[in-house]
Order: C-alpha cells, then structure tokens, then sequence
C-alpha cells in the first residue's frame, strides 16, 4: 500500500489506519502456516521421486556419469527449492533453517537407501554396477545444499 499516493488523494489518517488493519488481517499466520507445510511435502515428494528415478540409472549407471547426474539433480532441486521457500515472505529464520535442514537430510536418507536398494538388484541381476550409498546420497545433498546455500547468500549478496 502506498500511504503517499492515497493521501494525495484525500486519505484522512483514520482510513489509512483502517486500511492498513484490514490489509494486516489478510495476511493470516494460519494461510503463511498451510503453504509452508505444504510446501515441505512437496519437497519430500519430489525428493523421494528423484530417489524413485534415480533407481534404474543406478543399477546400469557407470560412476562418472551418475555423480554427474546426482550432482546435476541436487543443483537442480536445490536451487528450486531455494527460490519456493525465497517467496514464502511471511517465513521468519527458524522456517528457513528448519526447511533447509530437513529437505537435505531427509534427501539424503532417500537417495542412498535407493542406492542401496538398486546395489542389491544390480548383484541380484548379475549387473556389476553396483553404487557406494554413502557416496551418492552425498554427492546429492552436498549439491544440493551448495546451490540451496549459495542462492540465499547471492541473494544478500553476500558472496
């Protein structure tokens, strides 16, 4: 609301007060409350369904290629993300260190049980293309925090 125009209109002070309740009121903690939640569920969604299709490329993947694609999607997802939670305006600093301490870790936990499931089928399919857990779930994450991390202090120019 621009308080300077609407005087120069021939706003009293008592309806910009008024004006600026009524606008207070419509920005519900309960709404700010719901899209956050929600949005964290969609972040585990899509984190699980980059786990889910990360699953076939881990069993056939040579290790080149699939960190390069791990790292790719953790840039990817990391910086959408980022961008998402950046519009939420009404979030303060606990949301964000919350949100982007959780979508990481749980991302993490994803892609190398999924990692470890797809080692597993690959010795099962007689495939020797089995992937290190500990080392994918990190090439992602680590990723994924970079960009993450790295677009809120570019944002605050920071870096």
């Amino acid at each position: 609301m621009d308080e300077a125009k609407l005087r120069q209109k021939g706003w009293s002070e008592e309806e910009l007060a008024h004006a600026r309740i009524v606008l207070d009121k419509t920005e519900s903690p309960l709404w700010v409350s719901v899209l956050y939640w929600t949005f964290l569920l969609l972040a585990i969604i899509a984190n699980l369904f980059v786990s889910i299709v990360l699953f076939p490329l881990l069993i056939i993947s040579k290790s080149g290629l699939l960190y390069l694609l791990v790292v790719m999607l953790g840039f990817v997802f990391g910086f959408v993300f980022s961008l998402i939670l950046r519009d939420i305006d009404a979030l303060d600093v606990r949301h964000h260190v919350i949100a982007g301490v959780f979508i990481p870790a749980l991302a993490f936990v994803n892609v190398a049980y999924m990692t470890a499931v797809a080692s597993r089928a690959s010795v099962v399919l007689g495939i020797q293309a089995t992937q290190n857990p500990l080392y994918v779930s990190l090439s992602y994450a680590l990723a994924f925090i970079a960009s993450f991390f790295g677009t809120r202090l570019l944002e605050r120019k920071i870096i």
